[in-house]
């Protein structure tokens, strides 16, 4: 039977907090299983593409299990933006326009 060695991004994304990141890897060979782990809590799909809503940064596990049952773990960590303040750092306001 052919191995399966799925790999995950090589570069941690960083999204917005409360969107949605999508985690694809590639359908594995028959005799092979997948489970997902958000935060060390397992979700429900067992699919090779998952959707998941990023509230807070969260660490992704992949594991997938061959034919004999022999499990390996893949890891991803997903980042959010921190809240960007107008009131402050760099910002500058300008009027532009008559006075």
């Amino acid at each position: 039977m052919p191995s399966y060695e799925p790999t995950l991004p090589t570069k941690e994304p960083t999204v917005c907090k409360g969107e949605e990141y999508t985690l694809a890897v590639p359908t594995p060979n028959v005799g092979y299983k997948l489970q997902y782990l958000k935060n060390d809590t397992l979700l429900q799909s067992t699919a090779s593409t998952i959707t998941e809503k990023i509230s807070k940064s969260s660490a992704f596990t992949l594991q997938f299990t061959d034919y004999c049952g022999s499990t390996e773990e893949r890891y991803l960590n997903v980042y959010i933006h921190e809240k960007q303040s107008l009131n402050r750092g760099c910002f500058k306001t300008i009027n532009i326009g008559s006075r």
